[in-house]
């Protein structure tokens, strides 16, 4: 996990030198940012599936600056004991927010404190930050690693019973919508990104011994903040 944690990085900074090299920046120009991010991939209901730990790279490119499109690799640990699972997502954004020019964003946060009715000082200050909101939606083949089952046993008041998940479909896709709240300075790109994941294809039957029925988990959610360099 540390060699790709690193070759993550170096994907970052090379394609960041890169684009460095051939051009000044112009934020007001800027279509493509790659990002390096790790966050938090799980089920939301059933307790067989871990919190797996989500890492990732992602590349955008703009094609006006509020459509684009996302695409990147991503890697979730241990989404239940030795299950490993490895993701492509892939995704159209939309975007909306005010992360034009220092002097831009001024006069804008200055007109909408003179002109608002509750001349809130917070507000004027926000809107004064390059922030973004971006949408996404999109889908994400993957394909699940490591063992084929996983289980564990639980005792409660004398009474013992063995559940977990058994993995019935190597291969995964998932429809996914989420949205980003992002911060702009320069090139600088700072991400927090909530996600839902459903998932289009049976991977999981989650078995208990206090059941004879077979449930499968159908329904993810993730969390993940991400560190972009935009060139």
């Amino acid at each position: 996990m540390k060699n790709f944690v690193a070759l993550l990085l170096g994907v970052l900074v090379a394609s960041g030198v890169s684009a460095q090299s051939k051009v000044k920046f112009n934020p007001a120009l800027s279509q493509d940012q790659i990002a390096i991010s790790a966050g938090l991939y799980q089920a939301i209901s059933g307790d067989e599936l871990n919190e797996g730990i989500n890492y990732g790279v992602d590349w955008l490119h703009n094609f006006t600056p509020a459509f684009g499109v996302r695409g990147g690799v991503a890697f979730v640990e241990n989404l239940a004991d030795n299950i490993h699972l490895a993701r492509l997502p892939l995704g159209v954004t939309f975007r909306v927010g005010h992360s034009g020019s220092v002097a831009d964003r001024l006069a804008y946060s200055v007109a909408n404190y003179v002109f608002s009715r509750d001349r809130s000082l917070s507000s004027a200050i926000l809107t004064f930050l390059p922030i973004d909101v971006e949408f996404t939606a999109g889908i994400t083949p993957g394909v699940l690693m490591g063992s084929r089952e996983s289980s564990s046993q639980t005792i409660t008041g004398g009474d013992s019973w063995v559940h977990g998940v058994r993995v019935r479909n190597r291969l995964s896709l998932t429809a996914d919508v989420g949205a980003s709240l992002s911060l702009r300075i320069s090139r600088v790109v700072l991400r927090l990104t909530p996600m839902y994941h459903y998932s289009l294809t049976d991977n999981f039957d989650l078995f208990s011994e206090h059941s004879t029925d077979t449930k499968t988990a159908r329904s993810f959610f993730s969390a993940s903040a991400s560190l972009g360099w935009r060139f």
